[in-house]
Order: C-alpha cells, then structure tokens, then sequence
C-alpha cells in the first residue's frame, strides 16, 4: 500500500500563484505536484518486481 501526501500540515495555504521549489505555477491540483510524484515513487519501488497479468474482464 502507498499513501501520499503533500501540502503544508500547520496552516491552511492557497495553492495559486505560488513558486514551489523556484518553479511558479498559476493553479496548483493534485496532479501538478501530487501526481508525478507518486509516480516516481511508485515506479522506482516496483522497478525490480514482476508485473502483475491481469484477467481479462467478463461482460
């Protein structure tokens, strides 16, 4: 299981128009930071693993 999180725990801070890491960014979503971070994290923790088959699905 992986869980993740980003954000600020202490207060509750407006996520537009903010520089994050000398990047500026209009609108920030869960999927402009959140997103490819898990990704990458996701895919550096399963690069040794088998992939999984999948059944196909009945209709």
């Amino acid at each position: 299981m992986s869980v993740f999180w980003l954000g600020n725990p202490d207060t509750d801070t407006e996520q537009q128009n903010v520089t994050i890491n000398g990047q500026w960014y209009d609108y920030v979503y869960g999927s402009t930071i959140a997103g490819p971070t898990w990704s990458d994290f996701m895919s550096r923790a399963l690069e040794d693993e088998e992939q999984a088959r999948l059944r196909r699905a009945h209709r």
